[in-house]
């Protein structure tokens, strides 16, 4: 009888992790937010927020300010994307026009 147990306990864990991976699939999002993939770090990997006036500044590999940073440089890299799109857009559509003026001065060579 343990067998039997063992083995849908093992199917329903599959079946588990199978929904879960059709779900991401199908709602093209992962369950976690990518700006908290990563909230512990830190040095020795102790994971320990000291409470040092230095510890206001640069970028922390802690907790919640940690996601709060990771955040912001994604909503900057998309708004990055998005001015890099309009300037592929702008060079694609034969409107830039370059302009060479002879700075060395050899036009009559």
């Amino acid at each position: 009888m343990s067998k039997d147990t063992y083995l849908n306990t093992i199917l329903t864990v599959i079946a588990l992790l199978l929904g879960g991976l059709l779900w991401t699939q199908v709602a093209e999002r992962s369950f976690v937010d990518p700006a908290q993939a990563q909230i512990r770090s830190g040095s020795a990997r102790t994971g320990v927020v000291t409470g040092e006036s230095d510890a206001l500044e640069g970028v922390s590999g802690l907790g919640r300010r940690a996601i709060a940073q990771r955040q912001t440089l994604i909503d900057e890299l998309s708004s990055l994307r998005i001015a890099l799109e309009g300037f592929d857009g702008f060079v694609r559509s034969g409107k830039l026009v370059v302009r060479i003026d002879d700075p060395d001065g050899s036009e009559g060579r």
